[in-house]
């Protein structure tokens, strides 16, 4: 069977984010559970939207999802209870800390904990103050994005598999950081002690019933605060660049559509989605079509621009706590004196937790610049000389060129999200390992 130019430009062996969400691991990894539990959700099985079933999930439990019909008060007041209890953890964090700065080991132990409780409280502030700014998102998403059996069942299936590859890698990111807060609250009450290393000088903290409510607070900090906080915020930025992922596929293969048998077929699926302001204009069938893929690709472009403005923050401050969490796990780890089973799980959960979160956000931020710049390819591929009149080439090279200088998804723009600040990152977190090891051995 002969292969198509379009077939060959969507294998591409040389896209490394590509090859590993295609894996057969992935199809093997997907759950009937987890599909019932995301068309229940969603109210859907459009692969284009259900990626934000995770999401969902996380936020409307702490009132954080952008579009939950909930009272400002109630979000007030459950944001006030969460600030609250996280800042009363990092106090006695801070405190222990401070008493034990002379020794490097253990403050790298305690500098652990103190990343977790400090990116789950600002992501959460995060979230709070920005949720507003998430509801155009997505409505978006909801409402404008067009439909993932917009084509053939081919299409719809690897938009399915790229669907649930990423579902996977943040379910498994889940996974580790439950691992962890287990392990370590069942290590903790084995020995007497606390989850956290902390010290109050103002409470009788190591007395009844001080204590008990200490543990609980650490054990819903740990389960709840971080999970809703940390992985809230990161699913929201992942789950929404999935979606315009898709867009973009969609995107290629309409545009390498264009002057086929089946464009009319395609042109009428898509009149009618989102706010449709051709109905009434006096376009012809490629005119139209054609209009259609230029707006389709300006809203894609002009997401991507408020995501960077917005997410900017929250990804400087992920692949800066990734440093310091996979630098301080692997430190710990490599510094302790005797080596027990519930240390080395508890250290190695955390390790993964914040590696598979940065591999997450890189391996997406890659992808979606991948897609992007496809875009120019698949609009050669189309049949334009045929049917193009002057005025839609004029039109046809703008958009060309429109593509080619897609900005990637970065942070501040200091640097990009992609698979090379993966690796810049392993390399700093390996070369401050490096530099501890160098003063502990002092």
């Amino acid at each position: 069977m002969q292969i198509t130019e379009i077939e060959k430009l969507a294998i591409n062996p040389h896209k490394l984010s590509l090859i590993i969400l295609n894996s057969s691991g992935i199809e093997r990894a997907e759950k009937m559970f987890f599909d019932r539990l995301a068309y229940r959700l969603m109210k859907t099985t459009d692969f284009c939207k259900l990626p934000l079933w995770f999401t969902k999930l996380l936020l409307q439990s702490a009132l954080l999802w952008p579009v939950q019909k909930a009272s400002a008060t109630k979000k007030l007041l459950l944001f006030a209870v969460i600030m609250i209890c996280c800042t009363f953890i990092k106090f006695g964090l801070l405190v222990t800390l401070t008493s034990k700065s002379s020794n490097i080991v253990e403050s790298a132990a305690q500098i652990r904990d103190i990343t977790l409780i400090l990116q789950a409280s600002v992501k959460i502030v995060f979230l709070y103050y920005n949720h507003k700014k998430f509801q155009p998102f997505i409505n978006m998403i909801l409402n404008d994005f067009w439909p993932s059996n917009l084509f053939d069942e081919k299409s719809e299936n690897r938009l399915k598999t790229f669907y649930n590859a990423v579902i996977t890698m943040m379910i498994l990111n889940t996974m580790f950081s439950t691992a962890y807060c287990i392990t370590v609250t069942v290590s903790a009450l084995l020995k007497g002690e606390f989850q956290m290393d902390t010290i109050y000088p103002f409470l009788d903290y190591k007395s009844s019933p001080f204590y008990e409510l200490n543990v609980m607070l650490q054990y819903v900090s740990l389960q709840y605060f971080c999970h809703v906080g940390i992985f809230g915020a990161d699913f929201l930025f992942m789950s929404i660049c999935t979606c315009v992922i898709s867009q973009y596929k969609l995107l290629c293969r309409a545009l390498s559509a264009f002057g086929t048998d089946e464009m009319m077929e395609i042109n009428e699926k898509l009149r009618g989605i989102g706010t449709d302001q051709l109905i009434g204009r006096n376009y012809g069938l490629h005119k139209e079509y054609f209009v259609r893929c230029v707006n389709h690709h300006r809203m894609l472009l002009m997401l991507t621009e408020n995501v960077n403005s917005i997410f900017s923050f929250m990804t400087f401050l992920t692949l800066t706590v990734c440093t310091a969490g996979v630098c301080t796990g692997v430190f710990t780890l490599s510094s302790l004196e005797t080596i027990t089973v519930p240390m080395v799980l508890i250290i190695a959960n955390y390790t993964m937790g914040f590696l598979t979160e940065l591999f997450v956000y890189c391996i997406i931020g890659n992808e979606f610049y991948e897609e992007a710049l496809l875009l120019p390819e698949f609009i050669f591929a189309g049949n334009w000389n045929e049917y193009a009149n002057n005025g839609m080439t004029k039109d046809l090279k703008f958009m060309i060129h429109r593509s080619q200088s897609v900005s990637p998804l970065h942070a501040y723009g200091l640097y990009n999200i992609n698979m090379d600040s993966f690796a810049k990152v392993l390399k700093l977190s390996f070369s401050v390992y490096t530099f501890l090891s160098t003063i502990k051995n002092k």
